[in-house]
């Protein structure tokens, strides 16, 4: 089995805590990359702590992107690519990309109808507007479920 000196483990984990891809993390701390697969396959601690450091950044980003995607800016404005990001890796079942959709004019109104009622609504409530319009466009929408508190 490959041999990792600590100093080495906890610089690697350090660079992955701050971001780093793995292949980074290992050519900036001197290790090779079959030796990180080795040493981590034989070692349960060393790969936990790994899985950890690469948590760390994936959540901060993550949440960065819910908050841009639930909040608007300071003039008012939503990012609505970080809405679409989010939903699409949420719920790519419901948000994935179509290439396919029939556009329906009834809808399209309908969907217009909605988004200027929501001028005057939470950033919740747009959010849930955004989520029935988009089932309208559809055709799977809207639901009894779908009411807007």
């Amino acid at each position: 089995m490959a041999r990792i000196s600590r100093s080495d483990w906890n610089y690697l984990i350090q660079c992955l805590r701050e971001g780093s891809t793995q292949a980074a993390a290992c050519a900036s701390a001197g290790i090779s990359d079959s030796a990180f697969k080795e040493f981590r396959h034989g070692n349960e601690n060393f790969r936990r702590r790994v899985r950890r450091a690469q948590g760390r950044p994936r959540g901060k980003v993550e949440n960065s992107l819910f908050l841009a995607a639930t909040n608007p800016d300071s003039k008012g404005r939503w990012n609505e690519k970080a809405m679409e990001l989010w939903l699409t890796n949420m719920y790519p079942d419901s948000w994935k990309k179509r290439t396919d959709l029939t556009v329906n004019i009834e809808a399209l109104k309908q969907v217009e109808e909605e988004l200027e009622a929501a001028a005057a609504v939470t950033p919740e409530q747009r959010v849930q507007l955004l989520a029935v319009a988009t089932k309208i466009i559809l055709g799977e929408g809207p639901t009894p479920e779908d009411q807007i508190h």
